[in-house]
């Protein structure tokens, strides 16, 4: 989350409030006094939050806490709903794929293990649609590398670098 909190963009004519409360959307899972400074920010402005976050690729956790903070009573809320719920469907996916090759390798005895955020919405996020990411990092056996590429490569992924296996 660190990351993501200096990383977001905050333009000329966007207020410093929409920042502040987009931390709090991102540290609100479980703490109801972060849900309040959502409440708090008010109704009136969530199209520019939502444009916004969308704009700093946060808008899964802007629209999840959305859901938490007011339900289903706000005009954006099929809008918010939307967002996460594409968001979520994309990491079933992405969580699907790495369980196969985790489950792949472990045949041969060969663990994996989920680096950054792979690892974050595997086993910390209690809501996976608010983790985005676009690739899975992991770390295996530098020892086994051959033969885990190998034993990827046999669940269907096929290696897209320029570069050599290594």
């Amino acid at each position: 989350m660190t990351k993501l909190t200096r990383n977001l963009v905050l333009g000329s004519h966007e207020p410093r409030d929409l920042r502040l409360v987009t931390l709090d959307a991102m540290a609100s899972f479980g703490r109801a006094e972060r849900l309040d400074a959502v409440r708090a920010f008010g109704r009136d402005r969530i199209d520019d939050w939502l444009r916004f976050a969308q704009d700093n690729r946060v808008a899964p956790i802007v629209a999840h806490t959305l859901l938490e903070a007011y339900g289903d009573d706000f005009a954006q809320a099929e809008e918010a709903k939307n967002i996460y719920a594409r968001s979520e469907r994309r990491m079933a996916v992405l969580m699907d794929e790495l369980d196969a090759v985790a489950s792949r390798l472990a045949q041969e005895g060969i663990r994996l293990l989920a680096l950054k955020n792979a690892g974050i919405a595997r086993g910390i996020y209690p809501h996976v649609g608010c983790c985005p990411m676009g690739d899975l990092d992991v770390l295996i056996d530098k020892d086994r590398f051959r033969e885990a590429h190998r034993l990827i490569e046999e669940t269907g992924f096929v290696l897209a670098t320029r570069g050599t296996v290594e």
